[in-house]
């Protein structure tokens, strides 16, 4: 996923089968990163592990669901909300 500062990355509600880590990338040029990731409704968005998803089991080393990324590792005012 690719946002801008400030932008909102809107999920409708429904089920969200993830098999790899979701990376959201902000904008090369700004140095802050303040992206968001929105669901329609806390209980109508459910973001849920695949069954074959590969590399989450491991306590060792743990594989993130979501990892934000932004210009000079500043990663601030990050928001994920209602999932």
């Amino acid at each position: 996923i690719s946002a801008n500062k400030g932008k909102i990355v809107y999920f409708p509600n429904g089920t969200y089968n993830v098999s790899n880590t979701i990376t959201v990338q902000g904008n090369a040029s700004d140095p802050n990163s303040e992206l968001y990731l929105e669901g329609q409704s806390r209980t109508g968005v459910i973001i849920r592990l695949a069954n074959s998803a590969t590399g989450f089991n491991s306590t060792a080393t743990p594989k993130e669901v979501f990892r934000f990324v932004a210009n000079n590792n500043n990663n601030f005012r990050n928001r994920i909300k209602d999932m």
